[in-house]
């Protein structure tokens, strides 16, 4: 079975290209694999219980799939949001570390 860590091998490939580049490579490899992933996704949502955890996050990569596969297009954007990611934690855990600093306690 293709697995999201082959995806994310062909990403590390295509680090140096450009977004015509990269999108152009993308079609030609990582398009493949998605398609075989979504596959997988489509029987497993097939063959387990409806209301399992397994079948639900099938379910889900198959009503999101028009957006999870926009990357393979437009070079420009990355296959993955840790950048995003990242950002939002920022905040929210330099909101939990200052919540008692002007406090003798928390200090």
């Amino acid at each position: 079975m293709h697995t999201i860590r082959e995806i994310f091998e062909l990403e590390r490939a295509f680090r140096d290209l450009g977004p015509a580049e990269r999108a152009r490579k993308r079609r030609s490899t990582t398009w493949p694999v998605l398609q075989l992933f979504k596959a997988w996704c489509e029987q497993l949502s097939l063959r387990t219980p409806p209301k399992s955890p397994l079948a639900k996050a099938a379910n889900y990569v198959l009503n999101q799939w028009d957006t999870l596969v926009v990357f393979v297009d437009v070079g420009a954007i990355p296959a993955h949001n840790n950048v995003s990611e990242l950002m939002l934690r920022q905040a929210v855990v330099g909101r939990k570390n200052y919540l008692f600093a002007g406090s003798e306690g928390g200090a």
